[in-house]
């Protein structure tokens, strides 16, 4: 009896595939390139308030922005990813309205970047991840997001 408890308990549970980085992260801060620091981004800038976060599940990325509407309509946005060898790349980018998903095709496109994403594709080193903080860099900015 106590095994069929067990299993009935445990049966509907998912393994993260994706180790550490599954799960619900909140970004934190950002920084942007800069040629001028020694460190080679600008002082970060606090987004705790912007409350940007990203939950990633299996091989789905949603990001959800509270505050800040993509192209005036609708907070949140989708994206497939891989995340392997200590990067994270973001591919087929999707903006969520009410009834559809919808493709952003335009790699020129300026409409994520209230999310600190300048493109419909994102590649990233990992610079950190571990099971309370996520650091990520770009070509453009450092992210810094802690598990939420």
């Amino acid at each position: 009896m106590a095994f069929v408890v067990m299993f009935a308990l445990t049966a509907c549970e998912k393994t993260p595939v994706n180790g550490a980085l599954d799960g619900m992260w909140q970004l934190m801060e950002v920084s942007e390139k800069s040629l001028a620091a020694e460190s080679g981004w600008a002082q970060a800038k606090s987004t705790k308030g912007e409350g940007i976060y990203w939950n990633f599940q299996l091989d789905l990325l949603v990001i959800h922005s509270q505050h800040q509407p993509l192209n005036g309509y609708t907070f949140d946005t989708a994206t497939r990813f891989r995340h392997e060898g200590g990067r994270l790349e973001l591919t087929e980018m999707y903006v969520h309205y009410d009834n559809r998903d919808s493709l952003i095709l335009d790699p020129a496109t300026t409409i994520f970047e209230p999310l600190y994403i300048r493109s419909n594709r994102a590649s990233y080193s990992v610079e950190k991840l571990t099971s309370k903080q996520l650091i990520l860099c770009s070509e453009y900015n450092r992210l810094v997001f802690r598990k939420f």
